[in-house]
């Protein structure tokens, strides 16, 4: 499968300023924390009416904890996400789980009509398919598989996709698919295994836009920089930032980069 046919599973995350660079793309990611400013809100809100397909994260990683749920909700409401993240705390897995039920049938009571993800928690290799294969017992329709999770599945969570494939399948629950949250280490080991399967909804991630923003262009070779970014306020090298989406979607089609590409 070519990187052109894997297109509507990659989600890129760049700064407001720059939204225009992925205003074409099929399958997008927006943060409930930059949501707070209206015209972030209405980006996607636009391409929801287009036909995008638009999750909204909970900005977990971000905040540091989900945040206030019935805000959340009122915010994907607004924007008429196709699918929201439900409350994760990371590696705790109880308290994780105990919020899948109430999270739903809040979200309903609100009148929230999309789809649903869980994202699976734990302190051991264990722990973590414990938690992922208990989420399979409510009417979830996505696992998220963190990209914090990376070290402890050896540095690709192909590992990790594929356990959650046998509990899809020993479950009866093949229906549900995998969306792999951010990026942390290069794409063409961590995603490009497993995008092509026909369980992974997709990936997103920021990761083009953390080179750009210490004016680095993406490579293979180029250790991600430290930190995230600001998604309201930072302003790139727009050269540079395009550049970086496109070496980016290209590692995720598992297609190697060079320099006269």
């Amino acid at each position: 499968m070519t990187t052109k046919n894997l297109m509507h599973k990659i989600a890129t995350i760049v700064p407001k300023a720059h939204l225009d660079l992925i205003m074409n793309d099929e399958y997008l990611m927006a943060l409930t924390h930059a949501a707070d400013d209206p015209l972030y809100l209405e980006f996607f809100a636009d391409r929801v009416a287009e036909g995008k397909y638009v999750i909204l994260d909970n900005s977990t990683v971000e905040l540091g904890e989900p945040e206030d749920f019935e805000t959340y909700i009122s915010k994907a409401k607004l924007m008429g996400a196709s699918e929201i993240v439900l409350p994760d705390w990371f590696q705790d897995a109880d308290r994780t789980l105990a919020y899948i039920k109430p999270g739903i049938e809040t979200a309903q009571r609100l009148g929230y009509k999309g789809r649903y993800m869980a994202v699976p928690q734990g302190l051991t290799h264990s722990e973590w398919i414990h938690n992922a294969s208990e989420m399979l017992v409510y009417p979830i329709d996505t696992v998220g598989i963190s990209c914090r999770y990376t070290g402890m599945f050896q540095g690709s969570r192909a590992l990790a996709v594929g356990f959650v494939e046998h509990l899809l399948q020993k479950r009866g629950r093949t229906e549900v698919n995998v969306h792999l949250l951010g990026c942390w280490t290069n794409p063409l080991s961590d995603v490009a295994i497993s995008l092509p399967s026909r369980i992974i909804a997709g990936v997103d991630s920021s990761y083009p836009s953390v080179f750009a923003k210490y004016n680095l262009l993406l490579t293979p070779n180029t250790k991600r920089p430290s930190g995230g970014i600001d998604i309201v306020n930072d302003v790139y090298d727009e050269a540079i930032l395009a550049t970086n989406i496109a070496t980016w979607q290209r590692l995720c089609g598992g297609i190697e980069w060079h320099a006269n590409v």
